[in-house]
C-alpha cells in the first residue's frame, strides 16, 4: 500500500532494494505502485537479494502492484531454486492527479484504481484520508 515515484539510483534497486539473509523469512509485497523510477543497472523498481548462498531463495511474494522492473537474485542464479511468487501485477501509467507537485491520488479511470487485493497481509482499515481501504471486494 505504498506508492514508489521518480526515484533514482546509480547502480540497482531505486525504488526498492531489499536483502533477505534468511531462508525461513518472508517477504509480502502487495497493493503497492512503482513507477518512474531509474537506475542504471537490474532492478529499477525492485531489486531482491533473495539467497543467501545456499542455492535456496526466500520466499516472497509480489502480488497485485503496478510494477515494471523486478530482479530477483536467486532466479538469475544458475542451481538456485527460487520461491518468489509473482500474480496480478500490472506495468501500466498509474495516471496520478499531478505527480510532479505530490499529487498522488489516481484520476477516475486510472488503471490501478480496484486492483488491490484485500486479503493482503497486514492490510489497513482506512487509507489517508480516513476512507474504507477495501471497498467491496477490492482495495
Amino acid at each position: 500500500n505504498n506508492t514508489f515515484y521518480f526515484n533514482t539510483a546509480p547502480s540497482i534497486g531505486a525504488a526498492l532494494f531489499l536483502r533477505i539473509e534468511n531462508n525461513d523469512a518472508l517477504g509480502n509485497f502487495y497493493n503497492n505502485i512503482f513507477y518512474s523510477n531509474q537506475s542504471a543497472g537490474d532492478g529499477t523498481d525492485i531489486y531482491l537479494d533473495d539467497d543467501d548462498g545456499d542455492a535456496t531463495g526466500s520466499v516472497v511474494t509480489i502480488s497485485n502492484n503496478d510494477v515494471n522492473d523486478i530482479y530477483t537474485m536467486c532466479a538469475d542464479t544458475p542451481g538456485c531454486t527460487s520461491r518468489v511468487t509473482q500474480s496480478n501485477n500490472i506495468d501500466l501509467d498509474p495516471d496520478f492527479v499531478d505527480a510532479s507537485i505530490g499529487n498522488f491520488y489516481l484520476l477516475t479511470g486510472s488503471p490501478a484504481i480496484a486492483t488491490g487485493d484485500p486479503a493482503a497481509p497486514s492490510i489497513p482499515t482506512t487509507d489517508h484520508d480516513g476512507n474504507a481501504t477495501v471497498t467491496g471486494t477490492t482495495v
